[in-house]
């Protein structure tokens, strides 16, 4: 049963990865840019500052620096997005998006509509169940190397577990200084720091 159920699981989030391509694609065809370049500038809209230069953005999508560079040079030409000397290292570069990089990357925010509105039929309490399962597997495919960078609340140095005396648990964030319950853990920090192993 057990290795039948995670075949399944597996083939189901093959289907899923498939709708999220299949959607990507709609977008290439009304864009006439390639999907990584889409990816990169819904990252640049994402992400702050110190985030957005050629070694962070290769580090986030496995890529080479000479390949994110070309893709870069390529939105550049197209006037979607700007490379400006950092203030604090002149020899990196800082990307921003253009105003027209800004509202390519605003249009991609409605791609995932559809399965938005999808998930609104379905009750909260399982939603929260499948959203803490994908938190423990992200963090699993990270310690195996199968992701290299997942900014999940369970890996960061800021997170702690706290067991109530009544036996509650929940969550603290020494960097926010805040509680918050499980269905809050992010899994997209900008400001997680990596945890010591």
């Amino acid at each position: 049963m057990g290795k039948d159920i995670d075949s399944k699981i597996v083939f189901a989030l093959e289907r899923i990865f498939n709708a999220f391509r299949a959607l990507l694609w709609e977008r290439v065809k009304e864009t006439n840019l390639s999907p990584i370049q889409l990816q990169f500038l819904l990252y640049l809209k994402k992400y702050p500052e110190k985030m957005r230069n050629v070694s962070n953005i290769s580090a986030e999508f496995k890529l080479t620096k000479a390949t994110v560079s070309d893709s870069l040079n390529v939105l550049e030409r197209k006037n979607l997005i700007l490379k400006e000397k950092s203030k604090k290292d002149k020899r990196f570069s800082i990307v921003k998006l253009t105003k027209e990089g800004e509202k390519i990357a605003e249009s991609l925010n409605i791609m995932n509509e559809p399965i938005k509105k999808i998930l609104r039929n379905f009750p909260e309490k399982e939603k929260e169940r499948i959203f803490l399962f994908f938190v423990r597997l992200i963090e699993s495919m990270r310690k195996d190397g199968i992701i290299k960078i997942a900014r999940v609340c369970i890996s960061c140095s800021h997170f702690k577990e706290i067991v109530s005396k009544r036996g509650g648990k929940f969550y603290y964030c020494e960097l926010t200084k805040k509680k918050f319950p499980e269905r809050e853990i992010k899994i997209d920090c900008i400001y997680h720091e990596p945890a010591s192993l």
